[in-house]
């Protein structure tokens, strides 16, 4: 699923740390997604504005100040497909969502995300995320209609009325048939979005008390992964892959959290008969480049979301996949209501499975590159 690329405005209020620097200064320290020279000729060329006026860029940046920045924005492809619907009452909506999508505007998705699809392409005016999943787990995503229902939801939590199960599948024989695992956990970079096990005092005094039940179903010896239960008790970000890995059982894929790619499953698209996986998926501005013109931000929304039908012999047709991790939202208990999705195709021990993830349907000679904080593809020898 691709989405065109289109001009916009990112609009702040200069932030503290800010103060005092010079507007380049501030800008390349703080974004880092463009370099110091892309910065230099966007406050030349007036696409970064300080208080809707041109300034160079030695402006040194004070209180108050309104930056404008108008980019180019290229949203990364996520997996195509129509976002199935588990059950659906007046104000609730339940989806077993996607790997590969995020749930709110984030980084580089802002139209490639589960809301903005739920709007554009299936009819919801407005709808609002209950809680969320990290872009790369699937499964079991509360919705609502109503925001109100946000805050019942996150009451119910609080009165422990609310119960979550995932399924992960990992790596190694999972060391107990069941255990309650309590380590408190800390953010290491908001930047890089990643968190750990809090062992330290000063990282104890910036963690928060974590804790998640894990109880193992089987372990697999073939492919020497397990397959286990997990209820978070708690709702910290990346609790159960930061948890998995401090008991050196990591997720599979989960690559920042210590996993091994072992492959993901290859998605089918109707092009003219062909098997294609879906296209690699890197967290940078200069790597994705959707197939498409660019529109601007301006039109109608729904004209800049297409899903794209890539022809036989072009450049888009080589080498897709998508990236997930094997962590996926099973169940959750909502008040009286209870609410499941589909198992993953991961949950059978399949022997198989694991000879054919990495380079199945592939019908020239490839070889597996690695590339950086999780990004994989298959290039043609």
């Amino acid at each position: 699923r691709h989405v065109k690329d289109y001009f916009y405005n990112y609009r702040t209020f200069a932030k503290q740390r800010w103060y005092g620097k010079t507007l380049l200064e501030a800008f390349v320290k703080e974004f880092q997604a463009y370099d110091e020279e892309y910065y230099k000729n966007a406050i030349a060329d007036g696409r970064i504005l300080v208080n809707k006026k041109k300034v160079e860029p030695s402006y040194i940046v004070k209180n108050g100040d309104n930056i404008e920045h108008s980019a180019l924005r290229k949203e990364p492809p996520v997996y195509n497909v129509t976002i199935p619907i588990v059950e659906r009452s007046d104000e609730i909506v339940v989806i077993d969502k996607p790997p590969s999508i995020p749930v709110h505007q984030c980084g580089s998705y802002f139209y490639n995300t589960i809301l903005s699809i739920m709007q554009h392409e299936q009819g919801f005016k407005e709808v609002y995320a209950l809680h969320r999943l990290d872009r790369l787990t699937s499964g079991l995503l509360m919705l609502t209609t109503n925001e109100e229902q946000s805050v019942k939801f996150h009451q119910a939590i609080k009165d422990s009325q609310v119960e979550k199960m995932y399924m992960a599948r990992v790596h190694g024989n999972f060391p107990y048939d069941e255990i309650n695992w309590e380590k408190p956990t800390y953010c290491v970079s908001h930047k890089l979005g990643k968190y750990d096990v809090a062992e330290t005092p000063e990282q104890l005094a910036k963690s928060k008390e974590t804790i998640t039940r894990f109880k193992k179903v089987w372990y697999d010896a073939h492919s020497d992964t397990s397959l286990l239960e997990c209820y978070p008790k708690t709702g910290r970000t990346h609790q159960i892959r930061v948890h998995l890995k401090s008991l050196k059982c990591s997720i599979v894929n989960d690559i920042p959290y210590g996993g091994k790619f072992i492959g993901n499953h290859l998605m089918k698209y109707q092009t003219q008969g062909k098997v294609i996986p879906e296209k690699k998926d890197e967290e940078t501005k200069d790597d994705v480049k959707p197939p498409t013109k660019r529109v601007k931000l301006e039109e109608d929304p729904e004209e800049s979301i297409e899903k794209v039908d890539f022809e036989e012999g072009s450049e888009e047709t080589s080498n897709y996949f998508v990236k997930e991790i094997w962590l996926h939202s099973f169940r959750y208990r909502f008040l009286d209501k209870v609410y499941q999705s589909n198992p993953p195709y991961w949950v059978e021990k399949c022997p198989e499975l694991f000879q054919k993830l990495s380079l199945i349907h592939i019908s020239e000679p490839t070889r597996l590159l690695s590339i950086s904080y999780a990004v994989f593809c298959l290039k043609k020898k």
